[in-house]
């Protein structure tokens, strides 16, 4: 646990921007949870605050995953060859 409070340390340094520790790992959460689960993690976090996500919100999420998912393969493509 030392070594993983050093490293936020160091990020939070290296970042350049004057934030609070919660906004920082709030923002990492928010990083790994988008790489991990695409935007949906921002409807599950909404979830978790009381807000229901309207149908707009539902619809972007899901287009911005079609539009990840899509460059990641044409990123993953041009690499193979």
């Amino acid at each position: 646990m030392a070594k993983l409070k050093t490293r936020m340390n160091h990020l939070m340094a290296w970042s350049g921007k004057d934030v609070g520790r919660d906004t920082f790992e709030f923002g990492v959460f928010d990083a790994v949870a988008h790489f991990n689960l695409g935007s949906v993690a921002a409807t599950n976090v909404f979830k978790e605050c009381g807000i229901v996500p309207g149908k707009y919100t539902r619809e972007s999420c899901k287009l911005r995953n079609q539009r990840r998912l899509y460059f990641a393969e044409s990123k993953e493509k041009t690499s193979q060859n």
